[in-house]
């Protein structure tokens, strides 16, 4: 991702069934300049008792306050995972940094 992009955010199923994989995705990212907002959220996915961390987002420019899976569903084999963003060149911001 080059330069040009201040604001990058790429989530999704990755299927990450090992913690092996899940530092290898975020060294990928890493070198593209996106970390992992989604660390420390949770499993995503369960299966007969077991608990896996399949999904994740990743961001670029947008630090993350909060994150959580959603796991009160059953709209889909996976929980929802959230991210809360900052936008760091929100005009509200800057307007009463100048004040």
């Amino acid at each position: 991702i080059g330069d040009d992009y201040e604001h990058v955010v790429v989530g999704g199923d990755f299927n990450t069934f090992s913690q092996r994989n899940i530092a290898d995705l975020e060294q990928r990212f890493e070198r593209a300049g996106l970390e992992r907002v989604s660390a420390g959220a949770g499993p995503t996915f369960e299966s007969n008792g077991f608990k896996f961390r399949l999904d994740h987002i990743f961001a670029k420019g947008l630090p993350a306050t909060e994150n959580g899976v959603w796991s009160a569903t059953e709209a889909s084999d996976h929980f929802p995972l959230w991210v809360k963003l900052v936008l760091d060149d929100d005009p509200d911001k800057e307007a009463q940094s100048r004040n």
